[in-house]
């Protein structure tokens, strides 16, 4: 079988991909960071990006920064 070639939508952090290194003890909302580039996968895609986002504003909280005792 030849391979197709397509384009993908894929959710990004600041840092990188999004994946699994994201969850914080508490399970991920999704598990689906690349969509097909369709109507269809771009409303999932901002759907998971929303889901996702939420989680992250929840659970990931800034290390300190320098404030030793």
């Amino acid at each position: 079988m030849i391979p197709k070639i397509s384009i993908r939508l894929a959710l990004f952090t600041d840092h990188g991909l999004c994946g699994d290194r994201l969850e914080r003890g508490i399970p991920l909302p999704t598990h689906t960071f690349t969509f097909d580039d369709t109507e269809e996968g771009r409303r999932k895609a901002e759907l998971s990006r929303q889901q996702l986002q939420e989680y992250v504003d929840r659970y990931h909280i800034p290390k300190s920064k320098g404030l030793h005792a």
